[in-house]
């Protein structure tokens, strides 16, 4: 879960607090295929920790395709190779505000929702000894 989010993560907090500088952009270098190959490179050095590394860096993948980024923001994907983006003419506020009526957003954020509602469900995450076990290991089987 934690690797779906690591894009937004990293580039949210930056592209809020510093608008001006990023234009106020909120695709930044958590969203570069540079930064992936970052993650892809620790997680197989962490090999022996991560059971999966190539599954993990798939999900970190995922999250470019979910926000388009080949249409939406094409730049954001190969910086720092191209860079220069212009600056957009709103705000980050009323940008997100524009995103929740579009349909893409509302269906990969409500399919997103009703996924995490039915792990939470059918693995109980509910009971504080599931969930403790869940947090400690990252690991939905050693809930059951």
């Amino acid at each position: 879960m934690f690797l779906s989010v690591l894009p937004d993560l990293i580039d949210k907090p930056v592209g809020v607090l510093y608008p001006n500088v990023f234009g106020n952009h909120t695709r930044l270098w958590g969203h570069s295929l540079l930064l992936s190959g970052l993650v892809l490179g620790l997680l197989l050095v962490w090999k022996r920790r991560v059971q999966y590394p190539w599954i993990l860096w798939a999900v970190y993948l995922g999250h470019f395709l979910l926000d388009r980024l080949w249409i939406a923001d094409f730049p954001a994907l190969f910086w720092p190779f191209i860079d220069g983006r212009i600056p957009l003419n709103t705000t980050i506020l009323k940008k997100w505000q524009n995103s929740i009526y579009q349909p893409w957003s509302i269906f990969g954020e409500s399919t997103g929702l009703l996924i995490l509602v039915i792990l939470f469900i059918y693995y109980q995450l509910n009971v504080p000894e599931r969930w403790r076990a869940f947090w400690r290991t990252g690991n939905l089987t050693a809930v059951q």
